[in-house]
């Protein structure tokens, strides 16, 4: 299996169905990124996330209407030491994580994690998640963080 990147277009890549990659994504600075509603953007296996944008150039990754909990959210379900995001504006998200229901206090535009499934994630200091009506950023239990944003150290959810 591949590392799959996604370039800078000059129009947003559109989610039509749930994804779960299970190798090495990269997001390069610049890219956009829509959903349909109810679908989850997802990394599982061994592989990594590593969606850093620049300051000119930021990452966008959102609903195609923007309404709070209108698709899942990013998934992260791997331990890799490489997950990173920066420079990433995420929002919308927050209809539920991967295929799984959870309460509406432990649901969020970005979830790392699973019962059986530890996940990891760096989050960098300019990382903005907004318009959910749950958490910014959702953690299960047996996983972990490294949060260099304010924004989300303030409303943590683990569930």
């Amino acid at each position: 299996d591949e590392e799959v990147t996604f370039n800078k277009a000059n129009v947003p890549y559109l989610l039509l169905n749930s994804i779960f990659f299970q190798n090495n994504v990269t997001i390069k600075p610049g890219v956009s990124i829509k959903s349909k509603a109810s679908k989850t953007f997802g990394l599982e296996g061994a592989g990594f996330i590593k969606a850093i944008g620049t300051a000119l150039d930021p990452i966008n990754i959102s609903g195609e209407t923007n309404v709070a909990d209108f698709w899942n959210g990013l998934y992260i379900s791997t331990t890799n030491p490489l997950n990173e995001i920066d420079y990433l504006n995420i929002s919308d998200g927050g209809n539920s994580i991967a295929y799984y229901q959870l309460s509406s206090s432990s649901k969020g535009n970005i979830a790392v994690g699973w019962y059986s499934d530890a996940g990891f994630l760096k989050v960098g200091s300019n990382t903005n998640s907004t318009n959910t009506s749950g958490c910014v950023l959702a953690r299960h239990s047996n996983s972990s963080i490294t949060n260099n944003s304010t924004l989300i150290l303030t409303t943590p959810c683990t569930y």
